[in-house]
């Protein structure tokens, strides 16, 4: 018997290790993170960051060509030709310098009688060969403003870039605010739910006891195994409605096959500015606001680069070439060459430009002025909305409270056979509903202050916890 004793007691203790082991393993697979590195996870791996940092490359890459095209060009080209036509020929040898008196036909000049004759070495000199190779500098003299607006309009586009750049990943932010929240939220409403099914456990295994002791009927036992069920299935609805959370917030921070999970609540700070103020500071920090006024003045660059065209162009082109009959750098020439260039009639094409780009800057002008309308209203409404949000939270913190005490003194005078099971139900279903909406309130209020704060370009993850609420 000793020894039977022992073997389960080593039996148990096995079990017991195995079992805080698995537990501890199980928890280390589950990671928890803030609020500031979930959106670090996911500016590195969304495909909208991604898509706006390409952009910002190409925006870059065109300031480089627009500037490329203002400053000398060095152009090598390499040209081999064979030819039997005369005026070819000739041209071919006298820029080798290979040219002769016989390629004119002297030798068939008799004298004054000979004037009349077709020399055949000048009309057919049969198949010549000339390889030419040239090095050319281009260098722009007058553009009539043309690459300096395009210079300029590149830039804009720059800043457009770089503001959309910062647009996204503040929509990016707020979008992570929202599943990290939503996840937290989801989570909070399984306790919630919890709460709820020991209550309704309680308050079974209570009328149960209460209908041996014949204060009660058995139509309360079915109520409360009723309200026992409904219990259960919220419970398994809210944990399902974790895992759906959880999964949208690990495919947002591009992390679906890790166990990151959130961590610590978001606190979103309140400015307490007047709403003049914080219209004023929206239509100065707006990222997307500033992206429509950088292509606004894109645009009106655009205007000065097609009026450009109804200017001359000058540039200047030095040539240094060398031709021979075959692959070989002989005969080397100089050559400068001043080209000016002056469209005076384009049957409208020029015209048309014009009003093309004028129209284009008109839009985006109209544009940027309905944006502006837009986020000064956005701006009021996401002030109020998280105004009003903070007083539904508190008003859903004393509903709670309430009702927690409203269940306490029914669930007393029910065990005395005072009051009915159906009344106390429906006080739990109350508690229930007001723990659930404080949940979700605050919830609310958190998004909509980061939503003010996402319009006043001030909401920065890795600050929030220290921004000055008061300015």
């Amino acid at each position: 018997m000793l020894i039977f004793g022992r073997n389960r007691c080593n039996s148990f203790l096995r079990s017991t290790l195995l079992l805080l082991f698995s537990s501890s393993v199980f928890a280390s697979s589950i990671h928890q993170i803030n609020f500031d590195e979930a959106v670090r996870y996911a500016l590195n791996t969304n495909p909208r960051i991604n898509a706006s940092n390409a952009n910002i490359d190409a925006a870059n890459a065109a300031i480089i060509e627009a500037r490329g095209n203002n400053l000398p060009k060095v152009n090598l080209n390499v040209n081999a030709a064979r030819s039997n036509n005369p005026l070819n020929v000739f041209s071919y040898k006298l820029s080798q310098g290979n040219a002769s008196f016989a390629d004119f036909g002297a030798d068939k000049y008799t004298g004054p009688s000979a004037l009349n004759v077709m020399p055949r070495a000048l009309n057919s000199p049969g198949q010549y060969s000339n390889v030419n190779t040239g090095f050319a500098l281009s260098i722009p003299i007058f553009s009539g403003g043309k690459s300096v607006a395009a210079i300029k309009k590149s830039h804009y586009l720059l800043n457009e870039a770089q503001h959309g750049n910062q647009f996204a990943r503040n929509e990016l932010t707020f979008d992570v605010l929202q599943a990290y929240e939503g996840t937290r939220v989801a989570n909070e409403l399984v306790t919630v739910a919890q709460q709820s099914l020991r209550a309704a456990d309680s308050y079974l295994k209570m009328t149960k006891a209460l209908l041996h002791q014949s204060l009660l009927i058995e139509s309360d036992v079915l109520l409360a195994e009723t309200n026992r069920r409904s219990a259960e299935l919220t419970l398994k609805a809210a944990k399902t409605e974790v895992s759906n959370q959880l999964d949208a917030f690990r495919m947002l921070i591009g992390n679906t096959d890790n166990d990151l999970v959130p961590g610590n609540p978001v606190n979103i700070p309140l400015p307490c500015d007047a709403i003049t103020v914080l219209k004023n500071r929206a239509l100065s920090n707006n990222p997307q606001l500033l992206s429509l006024k950088s292509h606004m003045n894109a645009s009106r660059a655009e205007m000065s680069e097609a009026n450009a065209s109804n200017w001359p162009q000058v540039d200047l082109q030095l040539r240094h070439d060398w031709n021979a009959n075959s692959f070989a750098l002989n005969g080397p020439s100089n050559t400068a060459l001043l080209n000016f260039n002056w469209e005076l009639f384009s049957s409208g094409a020029q015209y048309g430009a014009g009003k093309h780009a004028l129209a284009e800057y008109k839009h985006a002008a109209a544009e940027f002025d309905n944006s502006s309308n837009t986020i000064k209203l956005a701006v009021v409404q996401a002030a109020r909305a998280a105004y009003i949000a903070q007083q539904r939270l508190e008003i859903s913190n004393q509903n709670a409270e309430a009702a927690n005490k409203a269940v306490k003194i029914l669930l007393q005078r029910f065990g005395q056979g005072i009051v009915p099971l159906g009344q106390l139900l429906d006080s739990q279903s109350r508690l229930d509903t007001a723990r659930s909406q404080r949940v979700m309130e605050r919830y609310s209020m958190n998004i909509a202050r980061a939503r003010l704060l996402t319009l006043l370009n001030e909401f920065n993850p890795a600050s929030i916890q220290n921004y000055r609420i008061s300015r």
